[in-house]
C-alpha cells in the first residue's frame, strides 16, 4: 500500500463493518451508568492497520517534535470548571499537528492520502456509530507517538461550560504512529 484509502471503511474487518452500519449493542458513551471507555478488538485488518502504520512512519517521523514537561499552568488558568482537577498534569510524546492548508505537514498528509482518509464520511459514521453522538467536521488533526515510557497524566477532557464539548466529545482526529 503506497497511500491511505480514501475511506476508513476500506480497513475494517466484516466485524468493523456491522458496528459502522448497527452501532455497538449497548454503548458506554449513552448509558449514564458505564464508564465511557471501550475497547473493540478485530475492527481494523491486521495487514491494512499494519501498512498504515509504515505509512505514518515513512512519511511524518522525521517531522514529529518532541514534548516533555508539564503542561503549561496558562492554559488552564482561567478555567474554573473545566479543568478543575488536582492533580499536575504531565506529559511526554512526539506530536505533529497538521496545520492549515499551506503548511507542510497538511502537503504531506495530503500527498499520502491521509487527509482523505480523516475527513471520509465513514471515519465520522463510525465514530459516530461507536459514541452513539454527532459529530461535527474535524478542527484539529495531531499525530502522536507514544514510545517506551512516554506518558501522559491523567486529565479533563470534560468542557461541561462548553455546550459544544459538555459531553466529552472532542471533534479532532489524531493518529498514532508505533516507535520504529
Amino acid at each position: 500500500m503506497n497511500r491511505f484509502p480514501n475511506e476508513f471503511e476500506d480497513l475494517l474487518t466484516r466485524k468493523g463493518r456491522k458496528i459502522l452500519r448497527h452501532g455497538l449493542p449497548e454503548s458506554p458513551f449513552t448509558n449514564k451508568r458505564k464508564t465511557p471507555v471501550v475497547v473493540i478488538d478485530g475492527i481494523i485488518n491486521e495487514r491494512l492497520a499494519q501498512d498504515c502504520m509504515k505509512l505514518l512512519n515513512q512519511h511524518f517521523s522525521a517531522h514529529l517534535k518532541t514534548i516533555a514537561g508539564p503542561i503549561d499552568k496558562d492554559e488552564l488558568r482561567n478555567m474554573k470548571e473545566n479543568y478543575s482537577e488536582k492533580l499536575a498534569k504531565t506529559l511526554r510524546m512526539q506530536t505533529l499537528e497538521i496545520g492549515g492548508r499551506r503548511s507542510n505537514s497538511f502537503q504531506i498528509a495530503t500527498q499520502c492520502g491521509l487527509i482523505q482518509m480523516l475527513n471520509s464520511s465513514s471515519l465520522k459514521a463510525f465514530g459516530e456509530a461507536v459514541t452513539g453522538s454527532t459529530f461535527g467536521t474535524p478542527e484539529n488533526n495531531q499525530i502522536i507517538l507514544y514510545r517506551h515510557e512516554d506518558y501522559v497524566s491523567p486529565h479533563n477532557d470534560h468542557h461541561p461550560e462548553n455546550r459544544k464539548y459538555e459531553r466529552g466529545i472532542m471533534t479532532c482526529t489524531s493518529c498514532f504512529l508505533t516507535a520504529t
